[in-house]
Order: structure tokens, then sequence, then C-alpha cells
């Protein structure tokens, strides 16, 4: 008996070298992609060992030879990236049951058919604002951490006194150029670290209206609560205003810049892995 039929959905067919060059690109967009190589056949099928798709949420490219195999795969490439674990999936082309671990296809060509599934994610990628004390700890453990690090900062002088070799990007300038600069994905986390209520309030009315997975601002509940209320009076919606946490990070008793920066980034690793944060 055939499995059960995944929702037709068709990958744009593509030899390995452009599946490959179009899951980077899918990547360097921020995307997860997942790679489904055939790495194993065995007797008569319509597929080769090394063929393969990319499998993002947004499209399909490569090439399983069509059927029921690549939209089962397809399928179940979907369902890799939502899990983040690999596996293999092991295709009978043969009449009668198939043994154990096998998904039976209602083919007849005799073979059998491996399909390794590897899902592969881009780096979290962060943007700081502020290289002060706290900024500057968070950049630094969110590099530890694997996080792709972008600092913006206003004065010179806190960055010279800084090793930020590590980041990806230091941004220096005057805060309305630095806004204009921050290249921000859906998927990427923002957090305000300036401290002083200026900068904090054009940076808040910019950040509110800008799309992240995780938006933070370093402030007390009252200070937060004073700047949103001018800025939402000034026109900026209160729903926008509130996507960013104010004060943010988990209540773990923080008290110095290194505590702060753990508190944050143990909040951002939860929102990006979909947690409550709670044990």
């Amino acid at each position: 008996m055939r499995g059960s039929r995944p929702t037709t959905r068709r990958a744009e067919e593509a030899p390995p070298s452009g599946t490959v060059a179009w899951a980077a690109s899918r990547l360097a967009e921020g995307e997860p992609v997942c790679l489904a190589t055939v790495v194993e056949k065995k007797g008569s099928a319509a597929v080769r060992e090394g063929w393969m798709i990319a499998v993002s949420r947004g499209g399909a490219v490569g090439n399983l030879g069509g059927g029921y195999i690549e939209e089962r795969v397809i399928a179940e490439c979907l369902e890799a990236l939502k899990s983040g674990k690999p596996r293999i999936l092991r295709f009978w082309l043969k009449p009668g049951e198939p043994p154990p671990g096998y998904i039976p296809t209602g083919m007849v060509c005799g073979g059998e058919v491996a399909v390794h599934l590897n899902p592969v994610f881009p780096p979290w990628r962060i943007h700081v604002l502020g290289a002060g004390h706290v900024g500057y700890a968070i950049a630094r453990l969110a590099h530890f951490l694997g996080m792709d690090v972008y600092v913006y900062e206003t004065d010179p002088r806190a960055v010279e006194r800084r090793d930020l070799s590590f980041a990806k990007g230091v941004f220096v300038g005057s805060l309305p150029e630095l806004l204009r600069k921050i290249e921000l994905r859906p998927t990427d986390a923002i957090v305000i670290t300036f401290g002083d209520e200026e900068r904090d309030s054009v940076a808040v009315e910019a950040v509110a209206r800008m799309e992240a997975s995780y938006k933070g601002w370093l402030s007390s509940r009252s200070k937060a609560a004073l700047i949103k209320g001018r800025l939402s009076k000034k026109g900026v919606p209160r729903e926008a205003l509130d996507s960013i946490r104010a004060p943010m990070g988990l209540d773990i008793g923080a008290r110095t810049p290194e505590e702060v920066a753990l508190a944050v980034l143990a909040e951002i690793v939860s929102v990006f892995r979909g947690t409550r944060g709670a044990p």
C-alpha cells in the first residue's frame, strides 16, 4: 500500500551545482534550507546517487526524478526545518509490503532508494546599538554563542576603547546615519543599549518600526513607559512600541554588564528557539 501522499509540490529542476548555489543564496538571505541527497540506490529506480534538491519554506530547487518520492522528500524537508534534525528516508520501490523503516511508494521499479535530509540554518545575527559596558558585553557573549554581531556607536571613543575585531561590522556616525545602515532581517535580534534619553528616544522610534525576531532595550520600566508614552503621542503605533522588550533580558538578578549580557542573550536564545525561557 502506498504511503500517504503529501500536498503536491515540485522542485524547480537544476543540476547539483545549481542546487547548492541556490541553497547558498537562501542561507545568505537568512533563510534556512534543507538539503536532500540520494545517498544509496539499489536495483532499478528513476534516480541516481548524488541527485539532490534544496528546500526552503519558500520553494525548492533540484531534481529527484519528480513523482511521489520528490513530493514526499519535499514535505519531509519542511518538517526537518521545524525539528532541526537530520534523518534518512528509505523508499521501497518493489511489490508487496516493505520491511520496517521503509516508506511504501506503490511503485514496482524493483529498487530501493535512501535519501539523506540535512537541515542547514544560517548563523543568528544580532545588531547592538551602543558600545558601552553593557553593549560590549552583549556583543562579546553573542559572538561566543556563534552569532554574527554588528555594532553601531555614535561616539568614536567608545569604539576605540573596545576590541571589536570579532564583529562582522562596526559602524560609527550620527544616529540617523547609523539607523539607515542597519540591514535587518526578520530573523535577527536588535538591542538598544545607549542609556541616555536622547539617543534612546531616537533609536526606539526607529526600531519600533523595524521587523525582527527580537527587539530589546536597556531601560527601566519607568523610563520605558515615559519615552514610549511620548512617542505614542507623536504618532508611533503603541503596538509597534510594545514590540520592544523593556526592560530586556530574563530576570536573574543581574548587576554587572556581563550578568546583564547573560540575561539578555538567554532571552534571545529562548525566543530564537521558540521556548518560554522557563525551567
